[in-house]
């Protein structure tokens, strides 16, 4: 069986003759229902970007989001340029942000639990399937959600692979590739991405209290710099 005749086979269900004929009838129709959806989504995505991030603007997006199905909490803030494939898939807690220009593929669910969030540009996929060698196919398409914990910040240009959840007050530095699961209050970094530390709100909450009681060296005696 030469590979033309295996791509068929896996489009036809193997089936032959009126089979077939009922097989693309059936392919044709949703296709046709796949276009109508994703026209839908393409106008929701266009109509949401036409919008500024004021107050005004952010308010009439999220009622947009949520007539489409997600799930929005009152206070949870979704800014512009941002593409959402299927917004019933998506979850936003309380005080959570999605920054500007991010991408979630929300084949299957996406959830951020209250204070959590995504910086500029990061993206979230959902999705997974197997490559037939020698073909252009992705045969056996599987998609896998994502979980984001409570006070955990996803950095600029992130992206969170299928399947992967992000453990409570986690932190995942700008550019990061991430997958599986990000240990709680852990600091992740680098492509793939690695633990760099742990027990980061104590670091940070250290940190800041070091830059607060250091004196400044170059004042003058009345204070002036």
């Amino acid at each position: 069986m030469d590979e033309m005749e295996l791509e068929r086979r896996l489009v036809t269900g193997g089936q032959t003759g009126e089979g077939r004929v009922r097989h693309a009838r059936a392919a044709l129709r949703n296709r046709i229902g796949s276009t109508g959806f994703r026209v839908g989504i393409h106008l929701i995505n266009m109509a949401s970007n036409l919008l500024g991030d004021d107050i005004v603007g952010r308010s009439i997006r999220a009622r947009i989001l949520r007539m489409a199905g997600a799930r929005l909490d009152r206070l949870a803030t979704m800014h512009g340029g941002t593409y959402l494939s299927k917004p019933s898939n998506l979850t936003l807690g309380y005080h959570t942000l999605i920054n500007r220009n991010c991408y979630l593929d929300l084949e299957a669910p996406i959830s951020f639990a209250d204070y959590s969030g995504a910086g500029h540009g990061a993206t979230f996929i959902t999705t997974v399937h197997n490559i037939v060698p020698g073909m252009n196919l992705g045969v056996g398409m599987e998609a896998k959600p994502i979980e984001v914990g409570e006070r955990a910040w996803i950095g600029a240009n992130a992206t969170v692979l299928p399947g992967t959840v992000i453990g409570h007050d986690a932190i995942i530095a700008a550019g990061t590739l991430v997958s599986g699961k990000v240990p709680a209050n852990s600091l992740m970094a680098g492509v793939p991405g690695k633990i760099v530390r742990r027990e980061v709100r104590a670091w940070l909450h250290d940190l800041i209290g070091e830059v607060e009681e250091t004196p400044r060296t170059n004042a003058t005696a009345d204070g002036a710099a």
